[in-house]
């Protein structure tokens, strides 16, 4: 007569899902990992935003100094004529 050993089938589903708990456990840090990436990504992608955002500011001050002072000047020329 056969009898069906299921201390063993039970030990071995208990090594298989602590197994799968580690790999599951492994799978959250490496994700954890990635979102931490990710987020200072994001904080680098806005810091370099704002700064390109500020250039352009910058520069297009410096191009409106830039046509009233040719305003003026056509202003001056023409004055003189």
């Amino acid at each position: 007569q056969i009898v069906p050993d299921f201390r063993k089938d039970r030990e071995r589903e208990i090594a298989e899902a602590g197994r799968a708990a580690e790999d599951a456990g492994k799978l959250v840090e490496e994700l954890a990992a990635m979102a931490e990436t990710q987020k200072k990504t994001v904080a680098d992608t806005a810091a370099a935003s704002e700064a390109a955002a500020k250039a352009h500011t910058e520069a297009q001050t410096a191009l409106d100094t830039a046509n009233k002072a040719l305003e003026a000047a056509n202003a001056a020329k023409a004055a003189a004529d």
